[in-house]
């Protein structure tokens, strides 16, 4: 598909930000998309598949734009200092410059993981986002940063046959603002390196839309994203009922933010869904989008 695109930086909160927009080929638009990519090393993982849903957009009539957070990719600002309330502010800088570039008057916000859970809120600032696409949104964010610091415990044991900190040890140290040094190696980090700052953690721990569901004037789909045949867990199933939100199900080889067997730069069923719910056409016949114990959440 020969899509034309420009890459280029836009000047947000005194930060350049990398932006690659796509444009349609005639006609004004009235909406535009602007992509939402998720944390830490998924946002490396996901980056084609949003490539492909952007090209994918602009073809079907609504132009895109995606874009790095400060400390992102090939934006400006180091990794630590991201936080949710900076990702989010990204996210409206973002909005802004999609929509100067389209002239559109209306935004359209698709985000997968952390950036769906940020799409949501800043969706629920906003009067002019008609539409919110959350792909496999993390309903508490400090549920998956804790549960996600295994990856850094299990580390340890590859570099020294042993655990030296755990994590709440390590978020205590990151809270203090003091490094948790093991033979050199600061393990105030998550995902293989990505250093952690105090206003990170101070962020997710505020972020829960369980506890308070943000307000959404905007037309909602939740799509849970998963291997193998099933129903969402309840956490999912909850959260759409409180965002007022469509809950579907799309089952893929290989989850967009994770390396699986199969190499992927795409999620050809995930961004089709997305493309005819935009169009208003209904989801093929399923089960019931009923919560399943012991499912993924």
């Amino acid at each position: 598909m020969d899509v034309a695109q420009t890459s280029f930086f836009f000047e947000h909160q005194s930060r350049r930000l990398l932006g690659v927009y796509l444009p349609v080929e005639q006609g004004a638009p009235e909406k535009v998309a602007v992509l939402c990519n998720g944390f830490a090393g998924e946002h490396v993982i996901c980056r084609p598949h949003l490539t492909h849903a952007a090209r994918q957009l602009a073809a079907r009539g609504i132009p895109a734009l995606r874009f790095d957070y400060t400390g992102y990719g090939d934006s400006e600002g180091d990794f630590v200092e991201a936080t949710p309330e900076r990702m989010a502010a990204d996210i409206e800088g973002a909005i802004a410059e999609a929509m100067r570039r389209s002239g559109a008057s209306k935004a359209v916000l698709i985000g997968v993981r952390m950036g769906a859970t940020l799409a949501a809120l800043v969706a629920s600032r906003r009067d002019d986002v008609s539409e919110l696409l959350l792909w496999e949104p993390l309903p508490d964010l400090w549920k998956y940063i804790f549960a996600e610091l295994r990856q850094t415990v299990a580390m340890q044991t590859l570099l020294f046959r042993d655990v030296r900190v755990n994590r709440d040890t390590i978020v205590e140290n990151v809270l203090a603002e003091q490094p948790s040094l093991v033979d050199g190696y600061n393990m105030n980090c998550i995902d293989d390196g990505y250093r952690l700052g105090k206003g990170f953690i101070e962020g997710v721990k505020q972020v829960n839309l369980l506890e308070a569901p943000p307000a959404l004037c905007a037309r909602t789909l939740v799509l849970h994203l998963r291997e193998r045949p099933g129903k969402p867990g309840r956490p999912l199933v909850q959260l759409a009922e409180k965002l007022g939100a469509e809950l579907e199900t799309i089952v893929q080889q290989t989850l967009m933010w994770k390396h699986g067997r199969f190499y992927m730069t795409h999620s050809p069923l995930v961004v089709a869904r997305s493309l005819d719910w935009l169009e208003g056409k209904p989801a093929a016949q399923d089960d019931s989008p009923a919560a399943e114990q012991g499912s993924q959440p």
